[in-house]
């Protein structure tokens, strides 16, 4: 099926360049730099607009995309080398945790949750041995 569609893609670029071709050996090397010099002409002149109304126009802050930084968490790849005070996690909290384990779809959209998940079962470890 691949080598189906890449003949094919191949194939209407060569009638794309036979119908362009045909089609400007009737002009002359001077209409031919004429026409390259105006479509760039007129693609540098749309670029410039569209820079221009970008820098220049007046956005009101309602309504504008504000992107804040996304901070990794500190824990990330690290082992747990003091117990965190005040630190309580139920059996039921931790059963539940310990079912999300079992849910590769999620662990695998969220690469990182593994590392809080081993974090949790750390806490709750320790906290168990009290």
């Amino acid at each position: 099926m691949k080598h189906f569609i890449k003949k094919r893609i191949q194939r209407f670029a060569l009638l794309c360049a036979g119908w362009l071709r045909n089609k400007t050996e009737q002009l002359t090397p001077v209409k031919k730099k004429t026409g390259l010099i105006l479509f760039c002409i007129f693609f540098i002149g749309i670029s410039v607009y569209i820079v221009a109304q970008a820098v220049l126009t007046y956005h009101p802050p309602g309504n504008t995309v504000i992107v804040q930084r996304i901070y990794p968490l500190s824990h990330i790849g690290k082992t747990l080398d003091r117990p965190l005070s005040k630190s309580f996690i139920s059996a039921e909290v931790y059963q539940k945790i310990e079912s999300v384990k079992t849910n590769d779809s999620l662990l695998r959209a969220r690469p990182h949750l593994i590392d809080s998940i081993q974090l949790i079962e750390q806490l709750y470890q320790l906290q168990s041995k009290k």
